[in-house]
C-alpha cells in the first residue's frame, strides 16, 4: 500500500508539472487544464486514504498464518490444533508473554503434543545440494497438505519455518513413542 501512496505522489507531481506547462501554451484549452487539475485533486485526496488503510490492515498481519489462514480443515490436515493466544504456564498465557516482549513478535502454534513459540527469522535455502534436496523433499510433503507452500522458494519465511519445526517435533514424538512401546514389550 505504501507503493500505492508513492505512485500517487509521483503521479500528482507529473500532473502538476504538465498542468503548469500546458497553462503556459496558447494551444491548451481550459478544459485540458481543468481535467488535469481534477486528476491531481483526486490523486491527492486518495493518497491519505490509501495510507490509512495500509496502516490499519497490516498492523497484525504477521500473526496470521499465510498457509492455513485459519482454515480449520487445513489446520487439521497439517496437525495444527490452535494458534495463539495459548495457555502457557500455571497462570500465564501467550498474550501475557506478547505484552511483556512485543518486539519479539512471537508466532504461537499448538499441535497435538506441543505448544510452540517461535521467533525464528526468515532464512535463505541452504547452499549445500544435499541439504537443499532434503529440505525441498520436506517442502513437497508439506505442500501436499498446504497448497500455498512454494517448493522452489529461495527463502523460508517465519511461518514456513514454524510449520517445518512443528512437523519435525511431532515426527520425533512419534519415533520416541514407538521406541518406548517396543522397549516395554
Amino acid at each position: 500500500m505504501l507503493a500505492t501512496v508513492m505512485l500517487a505522489t509521483v503521479m500528482l507531481a507529473i500532473v502538476v508539472a504538465a498542468t503548469s506547462r500546458l497553462a503556459r501554451t496558447a494551444a491548451a484549452g481550459p478544459r485540458i487544464v481543468a481535467m488535469l487539475l481534477g486528476i491531481a485533486a483526486i490523486t491527492a485526496a486518495l493518497a491519505p486514504v490509501a495510507l490509512s488503510q495500509s496502516k490499519g490492515k497490516n498492523k497484525d498481519a504477521w500473526r496470521t498464518d499465510p498457509y492455513t489462514e485459519g482454515d480449520a480443515a487445513l489446520m487439521k490436515r497439517v496437525g495444527v490444533v490452535k494458534y495463539g493466544p495459548l495457555l502457557w504456564a500455571d497462570d500465564h498465557d501467550t498474550a501475557a508473554i506478547d505484552a511483556m516482549i512485543p518486539e519479539a513478535r512471537v508466532l504461537w502454534m499448538e499441535t497435538e503434543h506441543f505448544r510452540i513459540g517461535s521467533t525464528l527469522p526468515p532464512v535463505s535455502m541452504p547452499r549445500d545440494a544435499k541439504a537443499r534436496r532434503r529440505l525441498v523433499d520436506e517442502l513437497k510433503e508439506l505442500k501436499s497438505q498446504l497448497p500455498k507452500v512454494r517448493t522452489k522458494s529461495r527463502k523460508l519465511d517465519r511461518w514456513l519455518r514454524l510449520h517445518l519445526f512443528a512437523k519435525r517435533l511431532e515426527a520425533t514424538y512419534q519415533n520416541v513413542a514407538r521406541v518406548d512401546r517396543k522397549s516395554v514389550v
